[in-house]
């Protein structure tokens, strides 16, 4: 007899990185793959994403967009490595860039820096700006961006002396009419991950290192999502992660939670 195929998700994240800013051996940088059906998004691309995609199967041409939370780089390390194995693979379709008004600048130099001239990797760049509370679409998926205080202190401290520099930071509610997922990238305050909840999710993927536990499962007890995914965890919880999910699991007082590791793939 021969056995039925099991059928992919429709709706999935893969992670391909889910380390915070201080790099380990058991962590790539920040890089999230979302499955709504036939559209997918790469959400942030820090070091290591290049590799990720390729170890998942992901081909050249199947991305349709990209969204950069912030310039930190462990969101933005793997850019240009990015473009060049986009590029070396044979993509053909423009690819979309949704990132902070200011960092498009950067990035563009940083493109011409390495040497990745449009005219030289074979397919086009659509730049676009984020703007807090302006929806776009992206493939089927509409994307709602929302702001991060997560860059606000560096900001007071050394705007002045870099007045180009992108200190924007934004979250991302995506939805297809089908499953609805919140992405808080990093931020500031555990409050604006329940921002993000105002409406149902499916699904939250949220960061756990520049943010406290108690608030943050407050704001989530607040609109429980469908399930939640813990990322960028701060570094020192590694060596003692059994200890770390009691903790979520009694905050959460048993809502479905995840504590993510690089190269998982979870169905919403």
């Amino acid at each position: 007899m021969t056995p039925t195929p099991i059928a992919k998700p429709t709706h999935s994240l893969k992670c391909l990185g889910v380390g915070e800013g201080k790099p380990c051996g058991r962590r790539h940088s920040s890089a999230f793959l979302y499955r709504f059906g036939s559209t997918r998004l790469l959400v942030d691309c820090g070091d290591g994403t290049s590799h990720g995609l390729i170890q998942a199967g992901v081909g050249p041409d199947d991305i349709d967009a990209l969204l950069l939370s912030h310039m930190h780089s462990d969101h933005v390390g793997g850019f240009s490595m990015l473009i060049q194995s986009l590029w070396l693979h044979g993509r053909r379709r423009r690819l979309p860039i949704h990132a902070p008004a200011r960092a498009i600048p950067a990035l563009k130099a940083w493109m011409q820096a390495t040497i990745l001239h449009e005219d030289l990797v074979g397919f086009g760049l659509d730049w676009v700006p984020l703007t807090a509370g302006k929806p776009f679409s992206a493939g089927a998926v509409e994307v709602l961006p929302q702001p991060s205080s997560h860059l606000d202190s560096l900001q007071r401290s050394f705007g002045a002396v870099l007045p180009d520099t992108a200190f924007e930071a934004f979250s991302f509610q995506l939805h297809d009419g089908h499953r609805r997922v919140a992405h808080t990238a990093d931020i500031g305050r555990a409050d604006e991950a329940g921002r993000l909840l105002e409406v149902h999710a499916d699904l939250l993927v949220t960061e756990l290192s520049h943010v406290r536990l108690p608030e943050l499962a407050a704001a989530i007890r607040g609109n429980p999502p469908g399930k939640t995914v813990f990322v960028h965890v701060a570094s020192e919880w590694l060596s003692v992660e059994p200890e770390l999910a009691s903790q979520i699991q009694d905050q959460l007082g048993g809502m479905p939670f995840q504590i993510a590791r690089d190269e998982d793939e979870i169905p919403f």
